[in-house]
């Protein structure tokens, strides 16, 4: 399971990046997951960036900080934050960890593509779009 999300995150930074055109820094990751020493690295590791753990969990300010970032009301939302909340503990993508988890990730990656037209004709029978064979 952890495996997983980790391998999501790096599909849903590599949809961000493509659609953007901004290549991702590091990652802020707050919440009760963050508990999991194993679960930062594989995130780290997924990433291929650092991650940075805050101290405290609050998604409404790390929206808020990103949002005025990207509207001119602040320099740098990273910096904000960790005056804000605290410096917070980075966990720095292992090499090794990344080689041996990469397979995986990308096969989670696969899978995640070829599962969209199905998610798709399961919302649509949800919706009530009818149960047309495709």
């Amino acid at each position: 399971m952890l495996e997983g999300t980790s391998a999501m995150l790096r599909v849903n930074l590599d949809a961000a990046q493509a659609v953007s055109g901004v290549r991702v820094e590091y990652v802020v990751s707050s919440g009760g997951p963050t508990r999991n020493r194993l679960w930062n690295e594989l995130d780290a590791a997924a990433a291929g960036v650092p991650l940075i753990v805050a101290p405290r969990s609050n998604a409404a300010i790390g929206s808020a900080l990103i949002a005025a970032e990207a509207i001119g009301g602040c320099d740098d939302a990273l910096t904000a934050g960790r005056t804000l909340r605290g410096a917070g503990e980075e966990v720095v993508p292992d090499p090794v960890l990344a080689d041996s988890t990469a397979s995986r990730f990308a096969l989670s990656h696969d899978l995640s593509e070829a599962s969209l037209p199905l998610l798709r004709r399961l919302g649509d029978e949800r919706r009530g779009g009818g149960s047309q064979a495709r």
